[in-house]
């Protein structure tokens, strides 16, 4: 839509919608003071077009974040939320450190493609570089929803979890790559040897089988939450993971379209660089062969 915003001169989009948390488009675009958008928060009760006793009505039904959200047209992180909201203050960052080269950094895949993920899951690229002194985590991430596994014959520069990550490991140049292979996920960890193989980039593969659910691994991030070690980058993907790790939830089902791909790589990233900081025989962690 915003291409076509265009007839001799740049157009405007207007968009009316009821906020839906954190985690979704309208939050990303209107809601974090980006440029050249302005957003505007209307209550139900000053709709002139509804009958006079509709918000009163509706303020029976909906309770607390609800009501802020559905009747206050605000921006909330829903309730029943495991993170406290006051986590998250003064999180985001806009540049590196200067001297994040001499950080440990690490990177970790959450394929989304296992047998156990919706079709709506985003795989997530986190590369996460830790200060040793300080034992902060600066991270960054790389989410997208329809990427598929390999490029595609028929469109090759076509983006996909391969290429992608193949990128930003030239770019980030961590000292390891850790890969998720529960399910049928093994096949995105062959692929990207394949391919990164192919390519003349070298890159330091493991492969993880995890044993525990997933938001006991999330829960793993607690701590460094709550010591403000956590650091995100302030770029699209580290927008939706922050976004990701307000919303989430251990016992959300899928149908509410609650994501958690994001949180979930960020705390593989962590067992990776544990593992090269303080090495260990955890077998889960393999290497991975040609």
């Amino acid at each position: 839509c915003i291409a076509c915003l265009r007839e001799g001169e740049q157009g405007w989009l207007t968009v009316t919608a009821t906020p839906n948390g954190m985690n979704h488009w309208t939050y990303e675009r209107f809601g974090t003071q980006q440029p050249n958008t302005e957003l505007f928060h209307c209550p139900t009760k000053n709709n002139p077009f509804l009958p006079p006793d509709f918000a009163d009505t509706l303020s029976k039904q909906y309770v607390g974040a609800w009501a802020l959200q559905e009747l206050g047209g605000l921006f909330v992180s829903m309730e029943g939320a495991e993170f406290p909201s006051e986590f998250f203050d003064g999180i985001l960052f806009d540049d590196w450190p200067s001297d994040v080269d001499s950080y440990l950094k690490v990177m970790s895949l959450d394929p989304s493609k296992g047998k156990a993920d919706a079709s709506g899951d985003f795989s997530a690229w986190i590369m996460n570089a830790i200060d040793r002194e300080s034992m902060v985590l600066w991270v960054d991430a790389d989410l997208d929803a329809r990427r598929p596994v390999e490029p595609l014959a028929s469109a090759p520069g076509m983006a996909s979890i391969v290429t992608d990550g193949i990128e930003l490991f030239k770019r980030f140049k961590p000292c390891a790559v850790l890969v998720e292979v529960n399910g049928f996920q093994s096949m995105v960890a062959d692929a990207l040897l394949r391919h990164s193989t192919a390519r003349g980039v070298p890159m330091p593969i493991y492969t993880v089988n995890h044993t525990e659910p997933k938001p006991q691994r999330i829960r793993s991030l607690m701590p460094f939450l709550a010591q403000k070690r956590l650091r995100i980058k302030n770029t699209p993907g580290g927008r939706l993971l922050l976004a990701q790790m307000r919303d989430f939830r251990g016992d959300q089902k899928k149908s509410a379209g609650i994501h958690d791909d994001g949180p979930d790589a960020l705390a593989s990233s962590v067992e990776m660089a544990n593992m090269v900081m303080f090495g260990g025989d955890d077998n889960r962690v393999q290497v991975l062969r040609a």
